[in-house]
C-alpha cells in the first residue's frame, strides 16, 4: 500500500473516532487546539477591528482639527482686514465743506446698505465690527452737517437712511429685551396661577396687572424714542435758525454800538474804549454763569485805535486771578517783558504802534486744555465762543485794521481759518515765508464757506500779514522787518 493510501486511511480514521467521541463525551474529549485557534481568531479579528476603529478616530479628529485651523485662519484673516478697513473709517476727516460733508455721508449710507449688522456666526460678528464702526461714523457726520446745513437738499435721504440702519442695528437688541421681558411677564403669571390654585387668587389678579404695567412701559419707551429721532431734525433746524438770528442780531448790535458816539470825549478814542468795555459786559452777563472760569470775571488789553502790530494771545495766562471786570493798558500786561522783548531792542521801539488782544479775555492760571475743555470744546459755552469770536473780527476789521498780526498760540491759529478742518473767522491766506518763527502768511480775502460773519462781505484787513508763531521768541528786528516788507 502506498503512502498516500496509509495517510489517508490514519486520518480517516483519526477524524472518525474525534466525531464519535464528541458525539459520546461532548468537549470534554475534543481536542483543545480546535477552541484556542478558534478564539486567538476572534482576538485578531477584534484586535483588528478595533485598530481600524481607532485608525478611523484619529483620522478623523485629525481632519477635524485641521478644520478647526484652516477656519480659525480663514477668521483671522478676515478679522485682520476688518480692522485695517475700520481704522480707515475711523481717522477719516470729515469734509469742512458742505457738499463734500454730504459726498461723505452718502458714501457711508451706501456702505450701511451692502453690509450687515447680523452676528448669527463668527464671521458675521467679525463683519459687524465694520458696520458698527460705519454706523457710528454716519451718526457723528450727520451730528456735524445737523449743526452746519439741516436744510440741505439731501439731509433727509441721509438721516431716512441713518434711521432705518439705526432700525436694523436694534433688531437683535429689542428681540433680546422682548424674549426677557416677556420671559418675566410669563414666569410671573405662572407664579401668580400657582398661588391662586392655592387660595390666594388675588395675587394672580396684581400680577396679571403687573405684567400689562409693563408690558405697557416698554411700548411707551419704545414710541417715545422713534419720535425722538423723527423729531431730531426738526429740533436741529430750529436750533440752526436760533442761531443764525442770534448771529445777525450780535452782528446788528455791534455795528450800532461801534457808531454809538459819546459826549465829551475825543470821538474815535471814546467810542472805541466805550465799545470794548459794553460789548464784553453784555458777554459776560450774558454767559458768566454758565462756566465758573468766566465767574472771576475778564481781563481784557485795551483797544481804542488803529495800529500797525497786533498780538494774539488765547487766554489771560495769570498767575493771581483778579475778580472783576478789568480793561488794563498795554504797558501793565503780566507778561510784558515777553511783549517788550517783540517789540523793543536794539534800538527799535514798536510799542506805541502796537496792541494786545486775547482771544478768550478768561482769567486761568492753567494749562491751555483747561480753556480747550471747559470753555472751547463745552457745548454748553459754544454760543458764547460764536460771540466771542465775532467781537474779535469786528474789532480786528474796523478797530485795529493792522498791518501785522502776530498770532504767539498754535490754539489760535483754527479760529483764524489756518487750518482746513475749522473756518471761523475763515480768512484765506497766502504763504510769504517760512522762518524759524513760523509761518509768514499774508490775507487775501475770505474762505467761501460759512463763517461767523458771513454779512461781511470783503475783509478790511487785505494784504495783512500774519506770522502764525511756533517756536523761538521774536526779537523786535524780525518784528520791524515783517512790518516794513
Amino acid at each position: 500500500m502506498s503512502d498516500f493510501s496509509r495517510g489517508f486511511w490514519k486520518r480517516a480514521g483519526q477524524n472518525t473516532a474525534d466525531r464519535l467521541s464528541n458525539a459520546v463525551f461532548g468537549d470534554k474529549w475534543a481536542r483543545p487546539y480546535k477552541r484556542v485557534t478558534d478564539e486567538a481568531r476572534a482576538d485578531a479579528i477584534r484586535t483588528r477591528a478595533e485598530a481600524a476603529e481607532r485608525r478611523a478616530e484619529a483620522k478623523a479628529y485629525e481632519m477635524e482639527k485641521r478644520a478647526e485651523i484652516a477656519e480659525r485662519n480663514q477668521l483671522n484673516a478676515i478679522d485682520a482686514a476688518v480692522l485695517q478697513n475700520v481704522d480707515k473709517v475711523i481717522a477719516m476727516p470729515f469734509a469742512e465743506n458742505v457738499s463734500e460733508l454730504v459726498n461723505q455721508l452718502s458714501g457711508l449710507v451706501t456702505q450701511l446698505s451692502i453690509n450687515s449688522f447680523s452676528k448669527s456666526t463668527a464671521e458675521e460678528k467679525i463683519r459687524a465690527k465694520y458696520t458698527e464702526t460705519v454706523y457710528q461714523k454716519l451718526e457723528q457726520g450727520i451730528n456735524i452737517l445737523l449743526i452746519k446745513d439741516p436744510y440741505n437738499p439731501n439731509m433727509q435721504y441721509i438721516y431716512d437712511a441713518y434711521l432705518k440702519a439705526k432700525k436694523e442695528r436694534g433688531k437683535t437688541t429689542r428681540r433680546k429685551a422682548l424674549l426677557i421681558t416677556w420671559g418675566i411677564i410669563g414666569w410671573a403669571f405662572m407664579f401668580g396661577l400657582g398661588l391662586a390654585s392655592e387660595g390666594t387668587p388675588q395675587l394672580l389678579v396684581i400680577t396679571i396687572f403687573v405684567s400689562f404695567i409693563t408690558a405697557f412701559i416698554c411700548l411707551r419707551i419704545s414710541r417715545k424714542r422713534k419720535k425722538k429721532d423723527k423729531r431730531r431734525l426738526a429740533d436741529a433746524r430750529k436750533a440752526f435758525d436760533a442761531r443764525q438770528s442770534q448771529i445777525q442780531q450780535l452782528q446788528q448790535e455791534q455795528e450800532q454800538i461801534m457808531t454809538q458816539p459819546v459826549a465829551e470825549q475825543p470821538v474815535v478814542e471814546q467810542r472805541q474804549t466805550f465799545s470794548q468795555k459794553q460789548l464784553l459786559d453784555h458777554l459776560w452777563n450774558k454767559y458768566s454763569h454758565l462756566s465758573p472760569l468766566m465767574q472771576n470775571g475778564y481781563r481784557a488789553c485795551q483797544i481804542s485805535e488803529q495800529k500797525d502790530i497786533l498780538i494774539i494771545g488765547l487766554y489771560c495766562n495769570t498767575d493771581q486771578i483778579v475778580k472783576g471786570k478789568t480793561i488794563y493798558p498795554l504797558s501793565q500786561h503780566e507778561r510784558i517783558s515777553s511783549l517788550d522783548y517783540n517789540l523793543n531792542g536794539a534800538g527799535i521801539n514798536l510799542q506805541s504802534r502796537a496792541a494786545y488782544m486775547d482771544l478768550l479775555p478768561i482769567q486761568s492760571s492753567n494749562a491751555p486744555i483747561e480753556i480747550l475743555n471747559e470753555i472751547i470744546l463745552n457745548p454748553k459755552m459754544f454760543d458764547y465762543v460764536i460771540e466771542q469770536m465775532s467781537l474779535n473780527q469786528t474789532i480786528m476789521e474796523d478797530v485795529v485794521r493792522p498791518e501785522l498780526i502776530i498770532v504767539k498760540s498754535d490754539e489760535s491759529w483754527a479760529f483764524f481759518g489756518k487750518n482746513p478742518e475749522y473756518v471761523w473767522m475763515g480768512y484765506a491766506f497766502k504763504t510769504i515765508a517760512k522762518t524759524s518763527y513760523g509761518e509768514l502768511c499774508c490775507i487775501v480775502g475770505f474762505r467761501p464757506e460759512d463763517r461767523i460773519q458771513p454779512g461781511r462781505h470783503q475783509t478790511n484787513l487785505l494784504g495783512t500779514k500774519v506770522l502764525f508763531h511756533q517756536g523761538i521768541a521774536i526779537p523786535a528786528i524780525e518784528t520791524r522787518k515783517w512790518l516794513n516788507l
